[in-house]
């Protein structure tokens, strides 16, 4: 995935930066949104930065067609990336 180390340590240093950014407030607002969407998905899943990952590897299977998912994923990896 990485060739080296300091590409590696680059790219998640790039990650901590963007996190930064975003401040508690606009990620628990975002979480929230998140959350009220997935009332309508079929997701057996949290909020949690782990099950929003694992919304965003499988959430497509069986809600890819429902009408909240696009913006639910557009959500969940702002979160997950932290921008």
């Amino acid at each position: 995935m990485y060739s080296s180390h300091e590409e590696l340590e680059r790219s998640l240093h790039i990650c901590y930066r963007k996190l930064l950014n975003m401040n508690i407030f606009e990620i628990l607002v975002l979480r929230s949104k998140w959350e009220e969407l997935a009332q309508t998905l079929k997701v057996d899943i949290d909020s949690s930065i782990s099950g929003l990952k694992l919304f965003i590897e499988y959430g497509y299977q069986g809600n890819r067609f429902k009408q909240n998912y696009p913006e639910a994923m557009k959500i969940a990896e702002q979160i997950v990336r932290g921008a």
